[in-house]
């Protein structure tokens, strides 16, 4: 499959006090035609910043300091905001946190449609709307009577479709769902779910979902990227990656949740706590909390994202042979 998005080098993050915080450090990133990626990670550790950063939404303190970012073949970094404003809903969407309440509670839904597909269509053919908007609602399984209703008359999960079809109803061709469930009890979230991934496969588009539920992505996503303190950590397969993970951290997050089948055992969860951003030393950044760090090189040498074996990345210095180790 060719490659839709590809993320080079990329560094963002916010200026405070004439003091740069990257948030999302060094990534490199590929995406191709309709793959679904899963990128997780603890709260803070860069995910939503690297979606702005995408998506051309990091406004200040926020920045790009360096890097590319290539969608579809274009540069855009090099896009004003006014092209950004087009290129987002109709080339590429985004399904923020706690979407269900981006809604304008004064505006019946119908309308809120057609507020989005007047800005990017440059008509005004209601008719045209209406198909669409309807098409949308069966697709995300809302009865149509729910087209004219206000947000508040809806429920949670109802929002969340809403907001799903607005997202898709230009058929952009990357969709970037942030953590799109949040607040919704577990049953809705999984129906919500199998129905974007069923979508998916029906139209064609590619998906990046932000989440720090990594049981959840090793089911519904064909390649997970795992992010730990700004930088991504480790890169494979799902399946791949739920049945041997490489990094000491991907690891203790799959080994952080109990299986539904087999002897109860106790569980245990990743000792300490993540780093602060703004104070990052020269070693690998997870190194204080690791089992298996490497006394005297794992604090002093950051190991870059390395593949590992084929289609198999990790950052670890476990992986590293001797001589990328004296020399990296």
């Amino acid at each position: 499959m060719s490659v839709l998005l590809r993320v080079e080098n990329l560094n963002a993050g916010y200026v405070q006090k004439d003091q740069r915080i990257i948030a999302a450090r060094d990534i490199n990133l590929e995406v191709a035609q309709g793959e679904f990626l899963g990128l997780a990670g603890e709260s803070g550790c860069g995910k939503t910043t690297l979606a702005y950063a995408i998506t051309g939404l990091l406004e200040r303190p926020g920045e790009v300091f360096s890097g590319r970012v290539e969608f579809n073949g274009e540069d855009l970094l090099s896009k004003s905001p006014q092209e950004m404003r087009q290129i987002r809903w109709k080339e590429m969407s985004i399904v923020m946190q706690a979407s269900m309440n981006v809604l304008n509670p004064v505006m019946r839904v119908r309308h809120q449609f057609y507020d989005m597909m007047r800005a990017h269509l440059g008509h005004n053919d209601t008719q045209h709307y209406d198909s669409r908007v309807l098409e949308m609602f069966r697709m995300v399984g809302i009865a149509p009577e729910y087209l004219d209703a206000y947000p508040h008359q809806l429920s949670g999960g109802m929002k969340q479709r809403v907001v799903i079809a607005m997202a898709l109803a230009l058929r952009p061709k990357l969709v970037i769902l942030d953590e799109p469930t949040t607040a919704l009890d577990v049953v809705i979230q999984r129906s919500i779910l199998q129905q974007i991934d069923k979508l998916r496969r029906e139209l064609g588009f590619s998906i990046i979902m932000i989440t720090h539920d990594l049981s959840l992505l090793v089911e519904i996503a064909d390649s997970i990227a795992v992010m730990y303190a700004g930088s991504i950590v480790e890169r494979a397969a799902a399946e791949e990656l739920y049945n041997e993970p490489l990094h000491p951290y991907t690891y203790g997050l799959m080994n952080s949740f109990p299986p539904l089948v087999g002897r109860r055992k106790r569980m245990h969860g990743i000792p300490g706590h993540p780093p602060d951003l703004s104070g990052l030393g020269p070693g690998c950044s997870f190194a204080p909390r690791c089992p298996r760090v490497i006394k005297g090189l794992c604090e002093i040498a950051a190991p870059p994202l390395e593949e590992v074996t084929p289609n198999r990345y990790a950052a670890c210095q476990l992986y590293r042979d001797a001589g990328s180790r004296t020399t990296g």
